[in-house]
């Protein structure tokens, strides 16, 4: 066995990794992930993992840290997980985060799999009963170009595109998800 020492990042190359797992509902057989994504958020003021209280810092909160209930999570979090939740109901999210120099090399050998290009574009969400409203008006489309990595055959993860919505009152969002780095 190889000794090994661990060092943290640089303050501003620390980040949370997310990845989405995206679950093909077979019917009859057991679901199964067939590919994921990734994308990573930097921390900040607003963005950083939740405070637990110190009473509930026992022996099992030093020893599975970081929860993922510990993660944050947004607004643009959920309208990204909404958009592949779209297309694949049971998807589901995990959080790690990307601290150490040894980190990174988790995200090296997720990336280091065959992968299709996919878009997921963002556009409003407007109801039926708005469309009357709102005809003839221009609206802000985003579109994101993702990788998506295989977990089960190439052909599983062909050919996949993604539809996201967001809301009229928050054209903001279309800003953030366009500053996030999807890997």
């Amino acid at each position: 066995m190889e000794n090994q020492t661990i060092t943290l990042r640089p303050i501003d190359e620390m980040r949370i990794i997310k990845q989405i797992f995206l679950i093909y509902e077979s019917g009859s057989k057991q679901d199964l992930s067939i590919g994921y994504i990734m994308y990573q958020r930097r921390f900040s003021d607003n963005y950083k993992f939740k405070e637990t209280p110190k009473e509930q810092k026992d022996f099992s909160y030093y020893l599975d840290f970081p929860k993922q209930e510990m993660y944050p999570h947004d607004d643009v979090d959920e309208t990204i997980f909404q958009a592949i939740k779209n297309t694949y109901l049971k998807s589901r999210l995990i959080n790690f985060s990307l601290i150490f120099n040894v980190d990174s090399e988790k995200v090296t050998r997720l990336q280091n799999r065959t992968f299709e290009q996919s878009e997921i574009i963002f556009r409003p969400s407007i109801s039926p009963f708005d469309f009357e409203r709102y005809v003839g008006q221009h609206f802000p489309v985003l579109r994101k170009q993702i990788k998506i990595y295989q977990d089960y055959t190439k052909e599983s993860i062909q050919n996949i595109a993604f539809l996201g919505l967001y809301d009229l009152q928050d054209k903001s969002i279309l800003d953030k998800i366009n500053n996030i780095e999807f890997l």
